[in-house]
């Protein structure tokens, strides 16, 4: 089972409504605010990708959204505390 699928077969089982990308961002914003351009290198997606699943996940409050200070350009993601419970129900 490729990774991708090993996601799948996690949500599914998990009865989460999040897509293998979400759970991605989720994920990569887990240890620290993570900038949009590093998840889209780890993630080997575009940065528009990472901000359309960004803006899903901002939505249902499971992340924040914030400048970085030492950047005006770039945007940090970050858990917000829904965000953290959800990703340590479903990978642990």
């Amino acid at each position: 089972m490729d990774f991708a699928s090993g996601l799948r077969y996690l949500l599914k089982t998990k009865q989460s409504d999040l897509t293998v990308r979400q759970l991605a961002v989720l994920q990569g914003s887990r240890a620290a605010p993570a900038t949009v351009r590093g998840l889209a290198a780890v993630m080997k997606v575009n940065k528009p990708a990472v901000t359309r699943a960004a803006d899903k996940l901002v939505d249902r409050g499971l992340i924040n959204r914030n400048r970085d200070p030492s950047d005006a350009r770039s945007v940090l993601l970050s858990l917000t505390k829904k965000g953290d419970k959800l990703i340590r129900e479903l990978v642990g």
